[in-house]
């Protein structure tokens, strides 16, 4: 036995103390984490993915990255973390990985469960298989079903169509639906042996089975969005499908919280821009109390906004998603070409702007595809010369834009993050018409802008189109796999020259003419209702990914036309018509800021359509005003000494408000030029020559200063000397050519007037 002393006894009691106080802490915090009423639903979709955090030059979170939404989650009691899907497609880092690698981060940030996106499918099926096992949360979608209709995503760890999360004894019961245009808004391959259940049935069959398991709360993780195109919208399930609490949405790109009937239904637009914040509270009748917000990244991190939560980004996420990013950076750095402006397409100031028009970045991927026919047609001993060629991109296809400066091939995979290869299908004038009235099917007009975002819309090559938005549109069967009416709102075909101009118009009619066409694999296998394409005979073999065949022109334009290149993007090949004056010119008011702040009463150099700048001056607040555009898009480069940006307006689509903030580009273009310069060695023989003077004009176009931190400029100059050896080479290779020309054609002159005299 111990004897008890003084001491041992003191020692007793404190010890006791302290038992009584960890002992209360650890109660505290675990009432913290389980005990209170409040449970907290963190929601995403559509990240395609966007998964790093991106910030402004003074610490401001521009993108929130899956770092950022750990910390928020790790610092949030009874915190769930959702995503509505799209998250594995869309980005360099997405595309390299097929996906992989975004499950990855997704799993470090500890997602508790995420629905199925359409564009989820775009690896193909395998694939997508393989990316679910990875996944270390559940990934559901209720009416995705097998031939033998079962779930298609039921495993071993879950059914594949909903689950239950409990905190403190409160059950919220989640399901997931995917939009049943997922059979045409992927590469319909992809999907096959596959059933999209209706959206609503399934709803209301989930639903059932969640309140029979007594539930607290239900909700629903909808792939589904509210685009007008869209036929079974989350608002169409909520007005249909009593008992849903919460609908999490994604898939139409939109920011909105609205309720409809008893349901709150919220979505938070596109690519990590901002995320949704849902807290549920019981009360003591048991029915929850549910408020909803979207919270905007800035909001989350910036160092001068002293309200924004400052969250601390987690260190082994952000190691995590830096080290995948790494991985890919030297094949995305690597630069292939330079443009004078901006190439747009994607989301452009909230608007899908290639799903209303055509934009020049979708004009020029349809010059890309000409090319590339032209290559495949005469590897298929099909003369150039004796057949038209037209070409097609679905504007949902061009998923982001290019800012003016050096291109890298990260640049063209952000845009074109798709497998999709090319192919070129027989078409007549007649098939053409049918097909663009798909295209332009819901083009609305409504108070001088143009609505009715969809994917199919046509970006074309070698042909033009006019179109009147108030003829009646093409219709579909119910099943979306018949064509009831062909559509009467294409007035104009004509087939465009090389050079841009008109060659030819086409007659509705004509049921003779052949003309090649191209397009991607997901449009020619019937995806966004281009359905009548699906059995077209062909005329070659698949060509090249998008994105290749992006990559090659660009530098094609680029080295053919001295180290650089403008597309502009006031040139429009999709016309609306119908009545006079449809749109009118326009003024444009542009807000400049540098480093967050506003430029106030200084000069800005301002070039509208890359013609001559004009020197024009910020008032106090840091404002400028534009006047009298001409309708339709506009590419308008602003620059203040060497900080520069372009932007995009066009008051087609209501883009007549902007900011810009202006960035100093020197160091990105010091690494570009010493990447270009590093890329000469592997040039081909004849690429060779003019991928030195892209170098050299690279390199001219720097500061004195910035030529300094050139490192390998030694390699330029061994470069020019081998070229300039080579072009001395050829030439005397040429000169000798011709003297042998020479002589032998002396020799056959001298020998027939030998032979002819001798015969006389």
């Amino acid at each position: 036995m111990f004897k008890k002393t003084k001491s041992s006894v003191t020692q007793g009691i404190l010890l006791a103390i302290s038992f009584i106080i960890v002992s209360l802490v650890i109660m505290r915090n675990a009432f913290a984490q389980d005990g209170t009423s409040k449970i907290t639903i963190y929601h995403t979709n559509d990240m395609h993915g966007n998964v790093g955090s991106c910030y402004n030059p003074d610490g401001k979170l521009l993108q929130i990255g899956l770092d950022v939404i750990k910390s928020m989650k790790d610092n949030t009691p009874n915190s769930i973390l959702v995503d509505a899907g799209d998250a594995s497609q869309g980005s360099a880092l997405a595309s390299y990985s097929k996906g992989t690698k975004i499950i990855e981060l997704m799993n470090s940030a500890e997602y508790d469960v995420v629905a199925l996106g359409n564009h989820d499918f775009d690896y193909g099926i395998l694939r997508l298989r393989q990316n679910v096992d990875l996944a270390k949360f559940p990934i559901l979608s209720a009416n995705v079903l097998n031939e033998d209709g079962t779930p298609f995503l039921k495993n071993d760890t879950n059914n594949g169509c909903n689950l239950i999360k409990e905190f403190n004894g409160k059950k919220i019961g989640f399901f997931a639906i995917n939009t049943t245009e997922t059979g045409y808004k992927t590469n319909p391959d992809n999907v096959k042996g596959l059933k999209f259940e209706d959206e609503v049935k399934t709803s209301l069959q989930q639903v059932k089975e969640l309140k029979e398991q007594n539930v607290d709360l239900i909700v629903g993780i909808m792939h589904l969005g509210n685009s007008p195109s869209t036929k079974i919208t989350s608002k169409v399930v909520a007005k249909n499908v009593p008992g849903i609490d919460i609908i999490i949405d994604g898939h139409s790109h939109e920011e909105y919280t609205f309720k409809e009937g008893n349901t709150i239904i919220q979505q938070v637009g596109t690519a990590s821009k901002k995320i949704g914040k849902i807290e549920i509270e019981f009360k003591d009748d048991g029915k929850p109390e549910i408020t909803a917000k979207i919270v905007k990244s800035g909001d989350l991190i910036d160092p001068n906004n002293p309200d924004a939560y400052q969250y601390i980004p987690n260190a082994d996420v952000k190691k995590l998603c830096d080290e995948a990013l790494n991985e890919i950076s030297n094949i995305s750095k690597t630069v292939i070409g330079r443009v004078n402006n901006g190439l747009y397409g994607g989301n452009y100031e909230k608007t899908s702007i290639c799903r209303l028009g055509d934009t020049n970045l979708g004009n020029l991927m349809g010059d890309a595809l000409v090319k590339e026919a032209k290559r495949l047609l005469s590897e298929s001993n099909i003369s150039i010369e004796d057949i038209n060629i037209v070409s097609l991109q679905n504007g949902g296809g061009v998923r982001g834009f290019i800012p003016s400066g050096f291109i890298t091939i990260g640049d063209v995979l952000n845009v074109f993050p798709f497998e999709n290869k090319v192919s070129v299908k027989k078409v007549v004038p007649k098939q053409l018409y049918e097909i663009l009235e798909n295209g332009v099917k819901t083009t609305t007009l409504k108070d001088g802008i143009v609505y009715g975002s969809d994917g199919a819309f046509p970006n074309v090559g070698g042909m033009r189109y006019e179109f009147d938005i108030n003829e009646p549109a093409i219709e579909f069967n119910e099943a979306k796999d018949e064509i009831t009416f062909s559509g009467s709102r294409i007035k104009k075909i004509v087939l465009l020259n090389d050079d841009g101009t008109d060659k030819l118009e086409l007659s509705r009619e004509d049921t003779e003419t052949e003309i090649a066409f191209i397009s991607n694999s997901f449009e020619t296998s019937g995806g966004d209702q281009y359905i009548m394409l699906k059995d077209l005979p062909y005329m070659t073999d698949d060509g090249n990914p998008l994105h290749v065949i992006l990559s090659d022109y660009i530098k094609y334009l680029t080295l053919n036309n001295n180290g650089f290149f403008t597309y502009p993007s006031n040139m429009s090949r999709a016309k609306i018509i119908g009545s006079e004056n449809l749109f009118s010119n326009f003024d444009v008011q542009v807000s400049i800021k540098e480093n967050s702040l506003p430029v106030k009463n200084k000069p800005i150099l301002v070039s509208i359509d890359n013609s001559q700048a004009i020197e024009m001056y910020t008032d106090e607040n840091g404002n400028i005003v534009i006047c009298g555009l001409e309708p339709g898009p506009h590419d308008i480069k602003f620059q203040k000494d060497r900080l520069c940006m372009n932007n995009y307006v066009n008051n087609y689509l209501g883009i007549n408000k902007i900011s810009v903030f202006l960035e100093n580009k020197s160091s990105d273009d010091i690494n570009s030029v010493m990447d270009i310069i590093n890329g000469i060695s592997a040039q081909s023989e004849s690429d060779y020559q003019n991928y030195v003077n892209f170098a050299r004009i690279s390199y001219d176009n720097l500061t004195d200063e910035e030529k300094k931190q050139v490192t390998n400029y030694n390699i330029l100059l061994a470069s020019e000397d081998k070229a300039e050896e080579k072009s001395n080479s050829l030439r005397n290779n040429i000169i000798a050519i011709v003297i042998i020309c020479l002589i032998v054609a002396l020799c056959s002159i001298a020998f027939m007037l030998i032979y002819k005299n001798r015969k006389i």
